[in-house]
Formats: C-alpha cells, sequence, structure tokens
C-alpha cells in the first residue's frame, strides 16, 4: 500500500488517463455519452463487481505480473510491448484505446515495481466505461 501514500503514483495515473481519453476522443466520430442500461440494481451491482473489482485483478496479475516481471529484465520493454498487444487482443472489440490502456498499466506496473496500481488504474477506466460510451 505505500505506493498509494505517495503522490508520485496520482501524477503518472493523471497524465496516462488524459492521454487514453485523447486518443479516445481523436479516434471516435462523435462526443462522449452518458449511458444506462435498462437493467435492475442487482445487475448493476453485478456489473460493477465484475468490470471494476474482477476483471481488473485477474488481467493485472496475468498480463502485467506474469508477463512483466517473470521473464529476465531484458526483456521488460518487449514484454511491455507485447503484454499492450495482448491486452487489446483478448477484448472483444480490440480498439487503440485498449492499447492505451494496457501500455499505460503496464508503465505503472514497471515504475512502481508493484501490481497495485495497475489495478487501480485499470479498475478506475473500468468503472468509467461501464457509464459513459464513446460512440
Amino acid at each position: 500500500m505505500k505506493p498509494l501514500k505517495n503522490k508520485e503514483p496520482y501524477y503518472w495515473i493523471a497524465v496516462i488517463f488524459i492521454f487514453e481519453i485523447i486518443i479516445i476522443s481523436l479516434s471516435s466520430k462523435t462526443a462522449i455519452n452518458f449511458r444506462l442500461f435498462p437493467i435492475t440494481f442487482w445487475e448493476y451491482f453485478q456489473l460493477i463487481i465484475i468490470t471494476s473489482v474482477i476483471d481488473p485483478i485477474a488481467e493485472e496479475l496475468l498480463l502485467r505480473g506474469l508477463l512483466l516481471f517473470g521473464p529476465d529484465k531484458n526483456f521488460r520493454i518487449s514484454m511491455l510491448v507485447f503484454s499492450s498487444l495482448l491486452f487489446a487482443l483478448t477484448h472483444e472489440k480490440p480498439e487503440i484505446s485498449h492499447l492505451v490502456t494496457g501500455f499505460g498499466c503496464g508503465l505503472l506496473a514497471l515504475r512502481f515495481r508493484n501490481m497495485i496500481l495497475p489495478i487501480v488504474y485499470h479498475s478506475f477506466s473500468n468503472s468509467l466505461v461501464s457509464f459513459f460510451e464513446w460512440v
């Protein structure tokens, strides 16, 4: 939990998030829309738990934890690119925003040498995507 007590990780998260929003805005043809699904409260609760808790933990531990910290240190940059591409390709409709998110999470993992910050960022990003769409 030590990285969450410093200010520097939050600056990194803000810069990565702003960069991601710029990329999404440039690649999108229309504005960002707020959306609510015609589902019950319990279904919203399940959606948030799955997309903001379970998915970020599983994807970050697998794609960043194993791929970035598992192989030799000499391969970290190539594994960062590979894990970002793999992250984008694991989504239903791979987009440039997935690549940017994967690369940003990888940078956070490498810079702060832990998995908490990429999980927090991924969770934050998924929470926003659950209620906003770029069409």
